[in-house]
């Protein structure tokens, strides 16, 4: 078992490996393997509060494996804590380009367009969320509602 830290919830090996397609990162492919490497370090770094450093193994995880969803989320995040919405942005978009399920990339990534004043877009992605998120995943259902309150305020 794995904890899918995105949902606050425990996922089955399997589910997770489908939803970041980790399987195909992984199976035979040795730059797979270091770019999953590369991104764990990097999370692990931006924990610490090593930003640019996290953002240069980002960057070596994503040029080994461009089609790392998790890699694209994780670096957002971290461009986002650097003040760098638009280009966190730019990487929320890959990352549910690549696995449109995503629900926390699309959420993180509505939270940022709220950021830059682009209430439609975010609006556009609570609603996707909504329609997508598992109705027992509580962590995703209150950060909508904070989305939810937050873009009401807006419109208010």
């Amino acid at each position: 078992m794995k904890i899918n830290f995105d949902s606050g919830k425990v996922a089955s090996d399997v589910s997770y490996m489908k939803l970041f397609h980790v399987d195909k990162i992984v199976s035979l492919d040795p730059d797979g393997i270091i770019a999953l490497v590369l991104n764990n370090c990097a999370a692990a770094k931006a924990k610490l509060g090593e930003h640019k450093a996290a953002l240069a193994d980002f960057d070596k995880a994503l040029g080994l494996y461009p089609l790392y969803a998790e890699a694209y989320s994780n670096r957002a995040v971290t461009k986002g804590i650097l003040g760098q919405i638009e280009e966190a942005i730019v990487d929320y978009d890959e990352a549910v380009k690549i696995c449109p399920q995503f629900v926390a990339a699309i959420v993180n990534r509505a939270f940022f367009q709220i950021k830059i004043g682009n209430y439609t877009a975010a609006s556009a992605d609570y609603d996707r969320a909504r329609a997508i998120t598992d109705p027992e995943d509580f962590w995703t259902l209150n950060r909508l509602e904070s989305l939810r309150t937050l873009l009401l305020k807006i419109v208010n």
